[in-house]
């Protein structure tokens, strides 16, 4: 068994680490309220671009709405967009890099009660690698700040 000090914030690559979770009602607020999204099959990314921090230049919470499904089920759904993107993370930080910019992201699943229902790890993990590569296509295209204040 491992021990709570064997979870380090940068060792163990089956979990998230602590640094990289988006949390806290404002956060995930302004996500929603002022960022970007995209749709890509059943995930919608919402991001926003942050002010710089040194240790986390991606921050990620997951969401799953509420009206429409079991709690048992909308674990399922977020243990599934959790699992993909901890498979995608290490490539998306790496393209995000060079980019110089902090992202608030928030993966959601969007997708119909019968995808629910016949969600697949290998489906999530597709969804989310579009999406992500998605938002580092939007990110690379956009304007620069000086060209923005013209």
């Amino acid at each position: 068994k491992r021990s709570v000090d064997d979870r380090s914030d940068m060792g163990d690559r089956s979990t998230l680490p602590r640094s990289t979770r988006l949390g806290g009602f404002d956060a995930v607020s302004r996500v929603f309220r002022s960022g970007d999204g995209l749709r890509r099959g059943d995930v919608v990314a919402r991001y926003f671009l942050g002010e710089p921090r040194p240790r986390a230049p991606v921050r990620v919470a997951f969401a799953v709405r509420r009206g429409k499904w079991s709690k048992p089920r909308r674990n399922r759904l977020k243990r599934l967009l959790r699992e993909a993107y901890r498979h995608c993370r290490q490539s998306f930080e790496r393209d995000v890099l060079p980019l110089d910019v902090t992202i608030d992201l928030v993966l959601l699943w969007s997708g119909s009660d019968e995808d629910a229902r016949m969600a697949s790890f290998p489906r999530t993990l597709s969804c989310v690698e579009a999406a992500l590569s998605a938002v580092v296509r939007r990110l690379r295209t956009r304007p620069n700040d000086t060209e923005q204040s013209r």
